[in-house]
């Protein structure tokens, strides 16, 4: 008997340029030096799959930059792929976040949260249920002992964050720098060498990324 925790550490893309690419002396940040704080949560671990995150391309270049790293160090040992899920984020769902210039300049004097919290609810509403349901189905397409590593965005990842910590630890005022997350785990209980859900199979927030 025993219990397997798996594991989904998801943080924000590294610096952009005008085009919304990760730039190059990003890019060559990561590979030279990874990224502080996942480099040593992931080290010596023997399952950890790959997310392609977002539909934008700078979640992939982030991640993969981070696998080529991991690789040529001998960091972890990489046991697959996820594709990129559009409920992470996506061009409509980046719109919506603009579509509203009261919105905007509010969310720059507090936060994104709270600033949708006022005006919007029903969309942050929208958004966490979306990204829960998808997360969700990540957790249960690898195997129990698994660690994904997924790239994503700010305020998306947060507003993930604050729908799974139900308790209110997590700070609503929190807002993620480049290459900072959080550590999504949750826990399968094992009998006779078959995963089965506990009752505590829930996800909750286990450690952060880079803060």
């Amino acid at each position: 008997m025993g219990n397997t925790t798996t594991n989904a550490i998801i943080f924000r893309h590294g610096r952009k340029d005008g085009n919304n690419n990760i730039t190059e002396e990003q890019i060559a940040e990561i590979l030279e030096n990874g990224v502080p704080g996942l480099n040593e949560i992931i080290m010596g671990q023997k399952k950890v799959i790959v997310h392609f995150g977002s539909d934008f391309a700078r979640t992939e270049q982030t991640v993969m930059a981070f696998k080529t790293y991991a690789e040529k160090i001998g960091l972890c040992e990489f046991d697959g792929y996820l594709p990129s899920n559009n409920r992470y984020g996506n061009e409509e769902m980046f719109a919506e976040f603009m579509a509203n210039p009261e919105i905007v300049a509010q969310a720059k004097q507090s936060n994104w949260y709270e600033a949708f919290n006022q005006f919007n609810p029903r969309f942050v509403e929208r958004v966490q249920a979306d990204m829960l349901e998808a997360l969700i189905e990540d957790l249960n397409a690898v195997e129990p002992g698994s660690t994904i590593i997924m790239v994503g965005h700010t305020p998306t990842i947060e507003w993930l964050t604050f729908a799974v910590d139900t308790t209110g630890k997590i700070s609503r005022k929190a807002q993620l720098k480049e290459l900072t997350g959080f550590v999504f785990t949750r826990n399968v209980f094992n009998l006779k060498g078959k995963a089965k859900p506990s009752r505590q199979n829930r996800i909750y927030i286990s450690g952060t990324i880079g803060f």
